[in-house]
């Protein structure tokens, strides 16, 4: 489990005449644009911890002044084109590497994942290179047995096969998995492996119904996210709803909301934060139904289109919930908000954006309640 020490604050190094300006023990450093010139003062800071190199002109070789460093916990590599597979190895030798972040870095190939894989005792672990990773590419991780959280969000187009390495990854709490096609059973049945699995980013995957059903079987599961995903075509939200465990769960951008969507919602006893900003089709008897969200406190409604004044009045069912937010609907009327307002749990609401409300009725209505209104300033 990583510890909950808190990074310190980086020096910024974009010239060679700035390491003048850096403190004697200073613990994370920032290189921009360096060259190995710059690069090569690093091995003179021996306290260092943290190491960010951005859009740095740097080679394999021009690494072994940086493996010096012993006491290395972080590095983030981003847009390093000159980066080279054999850098990775070198990373991966040092013994107290705990989080390596690696972004844009187009000199990488399909053996990049095998040499990261060699630092074993990694707990972090940020890849997002699309051009080279794939799920073939990434099983070497089953190596790094020691991972706590996994970020290999894709923002390419190319479908990969199921993703397996994740039954060698006990100890995984954070998977950021958005923007993968293709992700089958066959990945879900090796999550289920990870029973500590506390976080899942999904958003804008093709995972449907026999997917989710898996995830029933995490029993720390808290957080969900599935933006941008079609959760209509199979009923695939009605196999999520019998987790015990899901706290919060964000389905932004789903497309159309059926009512039997948004009611198997309501199964979802734990469930404490919801979004669904930016769907379309809810009605009034959709959002009545999550009334029996006994654990709701925070619910958002972002910009959904055509929400009535109907609609929103069925929100004053919803007694538990603490924040609510509605910005950009034009649907809210006053009386709606006369309603909403007098939920006996509510402490905050979000109206910017909701151009059928005057400033003067708004404030008229909410002076006699003991809420939050945030109305201003407008969102862009």
């Amino acid at each position: 489990m990583m510890g909950n020490r808190k990074t310190p604050p980086f020096f910024e190094v974009e010239h060679y005449d700035d390491w003048d300006l850096i403190p004697a023990g200073a613990e994370a450093i920032s290189l921009c644009d360096g060259d190995a010139r710059t690069c090569n003062q690093l091995w003179k800071q021996g306290q260092v911890e943290y190491v960010s190199f951005w859009e740095c002109d740097l080679s394999t070789s021009d690494f072994s002044s940086i493996i010096q460093l012993q006491c290395l916990r972080y590095i983030s590599l981003g847009k390093c084109d000159r980066l080279e597979d054999g850098a990775l190895e070198a990373l991966a030798t040092l013994p107290l590497l705990q989080t390596l972040e690696i972004t844009d870095c187009a000199g990488l190939t399909g053996n990049a994942i095998r040499a990261i894989a060699k630092a074993s005792h990694l707990q972090k672990l940020v890849f997002h290179c699309d051009e080279v990773v794939s799920g073939a590419q990434a099983q070497p991780l089953e190596g790094c047995i020691k991972l706590v959280e996994l970020n290999l969000a894709y923002a390419g187009t190319e479908p990969f096969q199921d993703l397996c390495v994740f039954r060698f990854m006990p100890e995984l709490r954070y998977l950021d998995l958005c923007g993968w096609r293709g992700l089958g059973v066959r990945t879900a049945e090796a999550l289920s492996h990870c029973q500590h699995l506390e976080t899942i980013l999904l958003g804008s995957t093709d995972v449907g119904g026999r997917f989710l059903d898996w995830l029933v079987h995490l029993p720390c599961l808290k957080h969900v996210d599935l933006s941008g995903c079609d959760v209509s075509e199979d009923g695939a939200l009605k196999y999520l709803a019998r987790s015990p465990s899901i706290e919060q769960l964000v389905l932004q951008e789903c497309g159309e909301l059926s009512f039997d969507d948004v009611a198997s919602l309501s199964k979802l006893r734990s469930l404490k934060r919801l979004s669904l900003d930016r769907c379309r089709g809810l009605d009034a008897a959709s959002i009545s139904a999550l009334k029996d969200c006994r654990q709701l406190q925070w619910l958002s409604l972002a910009y959904c289109s055509g929400l009535t004044g109907e609609v929103f009045s069925e929100l004053a069912r919803l007694e538990g919930v603490r924040e609510l937010d509605v910005s950009g609907c034009d649907g809210m009327t006053v009386s709606a908000l006369r309603r909403i307002l007098q939920l006996p749990s509510l402490e905050k609401i979000d109206l910017r954006g909701c151009s059928s409300l005057r400033e003067a009725e708004i404030q008229l209505v909410a002076i006699n309640f003991p809420v939050e209104v945030i109305t201003s300033p407008p969102f862009p």
